[in-house]
């Protein structure tokens, strides 16, 4: 174990980069604030660091483990072969790739997923064209990459969990290109490696261009920006503002946003939560009532229109319109059927309607989804006499 431990000076890029990692993830997960350090559209404004450091925090512990692990792997057997310097800027190479593509299609993400999936793209290459790599990994080892790669795209569309798929791609993509670049260096072929290495560059730098439509629009003359475009960046800048709890600041970008593209609900339902938080509720309620219009008919629960049905419930029904909340309420509960402040609220709607019947029962569906509320108890006891 000493002797394992001892021999790791031997691999100081590797070593280097997992130990960053934890820094970083460490400084994210403690509160510390990352945002200079992420993919974003102030890499425009000169911050020209971001495609690496974004490489660095990861979302948690599962994300955090299962990439170092691959890095420290990976990692240790081209830092053994090609030393520190070329293992270096194949490092950089791969996360500035592999960032710059992902923010080229609007997925700008955090971890070293891209890094990895180069690596493994760059030894599985390497290993069928240099003996020196034949024991990089097995043939299960591939399996897992192939499978995992798919169940990741699987769980982002099914809603489970969101993950940077395009970074993964592109990182193989791009390892795949420097593997066949390298090996066929090392067999002779200069001007085939070339040419390999010069289509890797070419497709970075398409990368690099498509991204400008994610720069900002202040200060900035290289991005020629389409209105959506730009309505996606105004967009994104008040998410981060919202995060920060800058929400002036977010309502004016989220309405920039809107000003050059309405489609999009969600930028709809931040704007109205913004505002919301500001206690603009009237302009809060327009802004949800867009959001609920423009989602349409979603199926299954979603927690964001559930809680934009909440509050046009409750507006409604202080102003008087019991009738137009029990609409309200009833379009809640589709988007979110155990929530027992949906079932309450229909409750008191029905119940001041005349419908004793119909908010008994609603006011039992909250008692029994949240049984230690002592308002929803009473509102029960109210109703049926206290039978």
């Amino acid at each position: 174990m000493n002797d394992w431990i001892a021999s790791l000076y031997r691999y100081p890029v590797t070593v280097s980069t997992c130990l960053l990692a934890v820094a970083a993830t460490a400084t994210w997960w403690l509160g510390g604030n990352v945002d200079a350090y992420m993919m974003g559209p102030e890499f425009w404004n000169g911050e020209v660091w971001r495609p690496f450091t974004t490489t660095l925090p990861h979302v948690n512990a599962i994300h955090l483990v299962f990439n170092l692990y691959w890095i420290f792997r990976f990692g240790m057997v081209l830092e053994g072969v090609h030393g520190s310097g070329k293992t270096f800027l194949i490092f950089v190479g791969l996360a500035a790739g592999s960032s710059l593509a992902s923010h080229a299609v609007f997925e700008d993400g955090v971890g070293l997923s891209g890094v990895g999936y180069g690596l493994f793209g760059l030894l599985w290459v390497l290993r069928r064209r240099d003996t020196r790599f034949r024991g990089a990994f097995d043939d299960w080892t591939v399996k897992m990459f192939i499978v995992w790669f798919f169940l990741c795209i699987a769980t982002t569309y099914g809603g489970i969990m969101n993950v940077g798929n395009f970074a993964h791609f592109f990182g193989a993509v791009f390892g795949m290109l420097l593997g066949r670049a390298i090996g066929n260096l090392a067999r002779g072929k200069a001007v085939i490696g070339v040419a390999i290495a010069a289509a890797g560059l070419l497709v970075t730098a398409g990368a690099f261009a498509r991204s400008s439509a994610w720069a900002m629009e202040q200060g900035l003359t290289t991005a020629v920006l389409h209105p959506i475009e730009r309505g996606k960046v105004l967009a994104y800048e008040g998410y981060r503002a919202q995060e920060r709890g800058e929400q002036e600041q977010a309502i004016e970008k989220y309405q920039g946003a809107l000003a050059l593209d309405q489609r999009d609900w969600r930028i709809w339902y931040d704007l109205g939560v913004a505002l919301q938080i500001r206690e603009r509720d009237d302009k809060a309620s327009i802004a949800f009532q867009e959001a609920v219009s423009r989602a349409g008919e979603k199926r299954g629960e979603n927690p964001y229109l559930c809680h934009a049905y909440k509050f046009l419930a409750r507006r409604a029904a202080a102003k008087g319109d019991d009738k137009g909340a029990v609409t309200y309420w009833h379009k809640a509960l589709d988007a979110g059927r155990d929530d027992a402040e949906v079932w309450h609220g229909l409750g008191m709607s029905l119940e001041r309607l005349g419908d004793r019947a119909g908010a008994e029962t609603a006011f039992r569906r909250a008692v029994a989804s949240d049984r230690d509320n002592a308002e929803y108890r009473a509102s029960l006891e109210r109703v049926t006499g206290g039978k």
